[in-house]
């Protein structure tokens, strides 16, 4: 994570509505379903902080939940990479 803060990241263990991004590991054989990430981040509380961001985020943004895929590759790239290749959700 380190690295990851070297290119401006910053992260914290609770969502809240400067929260930008969740990340959750998938293995690249698998396929998951969007339902079944959204179940593994946490209890009712964070679902719905996940699924109701663009309503209550003071710039109406939606929390990206993306694959680590995309944390390992914006440090390769050391820049930040666009998410939508690598949207879990």
């Amino acid at each position: 994570m380190n690295e990851a803060h070297a290119l401006g990241a910053e992260s914290d263990s609770t969502l809240d509505y400067t929260t930008t991004h969740v990340i959750t590991f998938r293995p690249s054989w698998t396929n998951l379903d969007p339902k079944n990430i959204l179940r593994s981040l946490g209890d009712k509380e964070v679902l719905q902080i996940v699924t109701s961001s663009p309503f209550w985020h003071p710039k109406g943004e939606k929390i990206k939940v993306v694959y680590h895929n995309w944390l390992v590759d914006c440090i390769a790239a050391e820049s930040l990479l666009p998410v939508e290749p690598y949207l879990a959700m």
